[in-house]
């Protein structure tokens, strides 16, 4: 089998993709990108904001003190944030304001799962925890 998020040819076990994709994938790419997701979108983690990597993997990341500083949302977006266009109820969208200038690489998990086309790390913050 292929997997559909990393294009791996995979034995073994295959998983459902949804929502990021209506095919199969494997199980390194089911458990780094596809449960994170599903837990985020139960709405499951206010306290946390979803950062979608470039390889197409998903991390919590949690504020050090009740809400986030500008310096630990610039460190998970690589740089200077900007918001994104993007609306996502009750969340607020970052990504690198200078990604396209710095080359950074495309982000297929964040173009497949919102339609969005933005390079490096995105970061998707609850409004809660947002200052």
């Amino acid at each position: 089998m292929t997997c559909s998020l990393c294009n791996k040819e995979t034995l073994g076990e295959s998983h459902n993709a949804h929502p990021i994709g209506n095919k199969e994938c494997c199980s390194e790419c089911n458990s780094s990108s596809v449960i994170p997701l599903r837990l985020f979108l139960s709405g499951l983690y206010q306290n946390k904001a979803l950062v979608l990597k470039t390889d197409n993997s998903i991390d919590f990341i949690k504020p050090n003190g009740t809400k986030f500083e500008l310096d630990e949302l610039q460190n998970q977006v690589n740089g200077y944030i900007e918001v994104y266009p993007l609306r996502i109820p009750g969340h607020i969208v970052l990504v690198n304001e200078e990604g396209l200038i710095k080359n950074m690489d495309f982000n297929y998990l964040a173009s497949r799962i919102f339609g969005m086309k933005a390079v490096g790390p995105v970061m998707i913050c609850p409004e809660g925890i947002f200052e």
